[in-house]
């Protein structure tokens, strides 16, 4: 019988050492974790009817993205009758 209360208090000591050793979390705080900002050019890549703005070393997908977005406004426009002015 003396077994349970003397586990019971092992426990609750271990219990409160460990919550008690744990450090407070810090990225909680404001302004702790800034963003780091680059500076980067980018580019532009006019189709017939789109502007398409891109980074330098993603000019290959920006003119997929152009083709594309050519496309779907031909097809559109046809179906819809409306055009851009």
């Amino acid at each position: 019988m003396r077994l349970i209360p003397r586990v019971l208090a092992v426990f609750s000591a271990t219990a409160v050492a460990v919550l008690g050793s744990t450090a407070p979390a810090r990225a909680q705080y404001f302004g702790r974790n800034a963003v780091q900002w680059e500076h980067q050019q980018f580019e532009v890549l006019k189709t017939q009817h789109f502007d398409v703005y891109y980074y330098a070393e993603g000019r290959q997908a920006a003119e997929q993205a152009g083709r594309m977005a050519e496309r779907w406004y031909t097809r559109l426009s046809r179906i819809l009758g409306h055009e851009f002015k």
